[in-house]
């Protein structure tokens, strides 16, 4: 599966679940928990402002 692909289940789980979502993409559940777990996070660091 595509990186598109759990954007879109990501933007409209609210609207369907996950189960659903997955269900009709032919998608595994699985994957895409793992896609989540495994993604990158955004550092901690706070930006600078400024000079």
């Amino acid at each position: 599966m595509s990186t598109r692909c759990w954007d879109y289940i990501s933007k409209n789980r609210a609207d369907f679940g996950v189960q659903r979502i997955c269900r009709v993409l032919e998608a595994s559940r699985a994957n895409y928990y793992r896609h989540l777990a495994t993604r990158p996070v955004p550092s901690a660091r706070p930006r600078r402002s400024g000079p």
